[in-house]
């Protein structure tokens, strides 16, 4: 692998490969998903979550069925310490997108967060349907068994948290 990720959105990228000529002009984006690259190459910079829920909300409003999008979305308001939000952005995500279990496994996350332990575990286990590989979701759902006193079940989350990873326990 060769090169550098410039964050080019994929509307630019389709043109180019149809041998059309790429205008770019960053002031003027014209695609959900042109926002939708733009969001994901400022997400990771301090300090620049309102930046990404803008231009999220940009994305959403030219298109309404982007999964990651939402995910994106929910993720920065987590972020932010914006869980109800965050819960609310994750599910939209699920409905577009129901076989993401990083999906269901954040949402998990956040509800935790707001004490909502059943729900997180409801989460967590759909998750595992998904992905029974997934070490840090045994890790989590542990968690949050243990705040409801499952310490058992708990107990065998973790050693199977332990067993897919035995480097990071």
């Amino acid at each position: 692998k060769t090169g550098i990720n410039q964050g080019v959105p994929i509307s630019f990228y389709i043109q180019f490969l149809n041998g059309l000529p790429v205008i770019v002009s960053r002031k003027n984006s014209t695609t959900a998903d042109d926002y939708l690259a733009m969001a994901w190459s400022s997400q990771d910079k301090v300090g620049r979550d309102q930046t990404v829920i803008r231009l999220l909300n940009e994305a959403l409003k030219i298109n309404e069925d982007v999964p990651q999008a939402y995910f994106l979305l929910a993720y920065t308001n987590s972020n932010l310490k914006d869980y109800p939000s965050a819960i609310k952005n994750y599910t939209k995500a699920i409905k577009l997108d129901p076989a993401n279990n990083n999906s269901y496994l954040n949402r998990g996350f956040n509800k935790h967060s707001l004490g909502d332990y059943i729900g997180a575990i409801r989460d967590f286990n759909k998750s595992l349907q998904i992905d029974p590989n997934f070490a840090d979701t045994y890790s989590y759902l542990a968690r949050s068994k243990i705040e409801i006193g499952m310490h058992e079940e708990a107990m065998l989350d973790y050693k199977m948290a332990i067993k897919l990873e035995p480097n990071n326990s």
